[in-house]
């Protein structure tokens, strides 16, 4: 009893680990802490699934996620695609390709939205001083040219392109300078949005800020005098740069919510993807793909259990081993049946218990018509008793001794048959004593 109860301790032990561990990998998926910030298969403050799902749950707006290249986005005229949570550094250093790709959406009538991660001023504080509004034309951004006195000393982080680097610089190609402020903040920081011609004070958690070049771009919201938020038209859509991301998340959602500047994003487009190709989160047609799409879960684990039963008969030897004594076995230890055995066994799969008797009559009577005057005799005595075995109730049936009975009829009959031959006359060697 100890050892069965020892033994059932571990399998509940067992379980219950595996149940934990079960648990915690599920909570982790949930949350999607997995993902990158940013992305809308994040549940965590840092996502963007609560403003996914609420944009879904919109009537007339069709919400979609992107995992693939974007050649592949069909319909990209009636879409606003959101790039949220890009960083700085990706953005000065795109694969011509992908750039090829993000102007032919905007070309052709998309919206492109792209929101980069919060950048860190180049002091040690972590946000860009607001200036009063009666003092803004007075205060400019701290620089070594202006502000030789600043704290950390730094020059503006423009965005420059890496040596060795096969990607285009979008500052130049598209008409912007990416600045990063150094002053050191006294207060939070909040960014003025001008949107349908009324202003919103957003709170900002950037220190990253664009300097249009090109007259193409329009400033929609400032922080401290810089452009956080630009847009402009390319062919028959838009492009929209955003120096921040902390506004989509879903800490910003619950805590500092926006909705003039959430519903402004999209645009009039009534088909919003959400692109997480960008991230890194792509989509894999390989064979576990394949099988949920088909829904091949059954058939796999049909097949393991088959895979299971048969490296279990393989492991398990139902026939004792060979002795490794050394000493050789005689040939009789294996021996097969012999053909009458094998006519038995052949006989009792194709002839029910039932039918033997009746069998066994018909093929007595088809040897007994070569002895005719044998035949006259007791073919109407086999005939007697198969049929009154045959009608006989089940209780009364005795199969067994009606087959005796038959075989010593015949028996006694046939130790006389030799006197006479088939053309009914004497035996030879009656002929012979008779001489």
């Amino acid at each position: 009893m100890p050892r069965h109860f020892s033994a059932i301790l571990l399998v509940l032990l067992l379980a219950a680990l595996a149940a934990g561990v079960f648990h915690i990998l599920t909570l982790c998926f949930e949350s999607g802490e997995s993902h990158p910030p940013c992305s809308s298969l994040r549940a965590d403050p840092l996502g963007a699934k609560a403003f996914h799902d609420s944009l879904a749950r919109l009537p007339g707006i069709l919400v979609e996620r992107n995992y693939r290249s974007y050649a592949k986005i069909a319909n990209p005229e009636q879409a606003a695609i959101f790039f949220f949570g890009e960083t700085a550094e990706g953005l000065r250093n795109i694969p011509s390709g992908i750039v090829h790709e993000l102007e032919s959406l905007a070309a052709s009538g998309g919206r492109l939205v792209i929101t980069l991660l919060p950048s860190q001023p180049c002091s040690k504080d972590t946000s860009c001083q607001q200036p009063d509004a009666g003092k803004k034309s007075e205060k400019k951004a701290a620089t070594p040219e202006n502000n030789p006195s600043s704290p950390s000393g730094c020059p503006p982080c423009k965005s420059r392109k890496k040596k060795g680097t096969r990607g285009l610089n979008l500052d130049e190609r598209w008409g912007f300078r990416m600045e990063n402020t150094c002053e050191a903040p006294e207060k939070k920081s909040t960014a003025i949005w001008t949107v349908r011609n009324s202003s919103h004070h957003v709170p900002w958690h950037s220190g990253a800020w664009f300097e249009p070049v090109k007259p193409v771009w329009k400033v929609i919201a400032r922080c401290g005098g810089h452009p956080v938020v630009i847009e402009r038209r390319l062919g028959g859509g838009g492009i929209v740069l955003s120096a921040d991301s902390f506004f989509i998340s879903n800490e910003a959602l619950l805590l500092e919510r926006q909705p003039q500047l959430l519903a402004w994003l999209p645009g009039a487009k009534s088909r919003i993807i959400f692109d997480e190709f960008h991230l890194g989160v792509s989509e894999s047609p390989g064979l576990a793909f394949l099988i949920r799409k088909y829904r091949l879960q059954g058939f796999i684990f049909g097949l393991i259990i088959l895979a299971g039963l048969f490296i279990w008969r393989t492991a398990c030897r139902f026939v004792p081993p060979p002795d490794d004594s050394g000493e050789i076995q005689p040939l009789a230890t294996a021996q097969g049946q012999d053909a009458a055995a094998g006519l038995i066994n052949l006989l009792r799969r194709n002839i029910l218990p039932a039918q033997i008797l009746q069998v066994c009559h018909r093929e007595w009577r088809r040897a007994l018509g070569h002895h005719p005057p044998l035949a006259e005799n007791i073919l109407l005595q086999l005939d007697q008793v198969v049929e009154k075995e045959t009608h006989a109730p089940p209780p009364a049936k005795h199969p067994v001794a009606a087959y005796n009975a038959i075989r010593e009829q015949i028996h006694a009959h046939s130790s006389r048959a030799p006197l006479w031959n088939r053309n009914n006359t004497p035996h030879t060697s009656h002929r012979r004593r008779k001489r």
